[in-house]
């Protein structure tokens, strides 16, 4: 798995160094000798076009199909990363700067990761968690409308506001935060919760999701919500 780390990297370096900020790699393939995906985040300037990150998510999912793996197809501008994923607390920054090996733009990643604990290291409430996860549910719903080519997108949104569920029911009921999705799992008691997490990631590793699915997922986490 570090071979096919250090591949998919040096490939991603190889074509896109110039025009990246923080290629920063978290999860199970940098915490365990089994991992089942590979997760990474991919940070790039905010002069770059929206071509610029679709070429790198192409060569990205190609290097997924060459090696056999899932490989996350988290690619971002600085600005995108540092307000709409670390300020609205989306788990992918959390994981990412909390738990992350930095592979490239190690200077950036220590400060934001100084900076992360500030922002973070005693703010998180419940509510806050709550606010959260309305927003990716809302976003969900309005993508249900839009072309099946989002759907991933979706599932991937709906996944986040699972996380967040996750993550307010550890944070309301043991009184501690946690970042990455294994302590999740570990600390979650709540039996219809724990099913309905499963889903969400089994959802969010296929190739391909169905608008059924998803809606039908969005309904069993709306249900526990309520």
């Amino acid at each position: 798995m570090k071979e096919i780390i250090r591949k998919v990297s040096e490939e991603i370096l190889r074509k896109y160094g110039s025009k990246l900020i923080m290629l920063i790699g978290f999860g199970s393939a940098f915490e365990r000798d089994r991992p089942n995906d590979i997760d990474i985040v991919v940070v790039v300037k905010d002069s770059e076009p929206n071509s610029v990150i679709q070429e790198i998510e192409n060569l990205i999912t190609m290097l997924s199909e060459q090696n056999n793996i899932k490989i996350a197809n988290n690619v971002v501008r600085l600005s995108e990363f540092l307000f709409d994923l670390l300020y609205n607390g989306n788990p992918i920054a959390f994981n990412a700067l909390f738990k992350g090996t930095p592979i490239y733009g190690e200077d950036v990643f220590i400060s934001l990761h100084k900076f992360a604990k500030l922002v973070y290291g005693s703010v998180i409430t419940d509510e806050t968690f709550k606010a959260l996860i309305s927003e990716e549910l809302r976003d969900v719903k309005l993508g249900l409308t839009q072309c099946e080519l989002l759907l991933q997108k979706l599932a991937t949104k709906l996944y986040v506001a699972v996380t967040l569920t996750s993550q307010a029911w550890v944070l309301k009921n043991k009184g501690k935060i946690v970042f990455n999705v294994g302590q999740i799992e570990e600390e979650l008691e709540d039996e219809e919760l724990i099913e309905i997490l499963k889903e969400a990631k089994k959802l969010k590793t296929s190739k391909t999701v169905s608008q059924e699915d998803i809606a039908k997922l969005l309904e069993k986490l709306e249900n526990y919500l309520n």
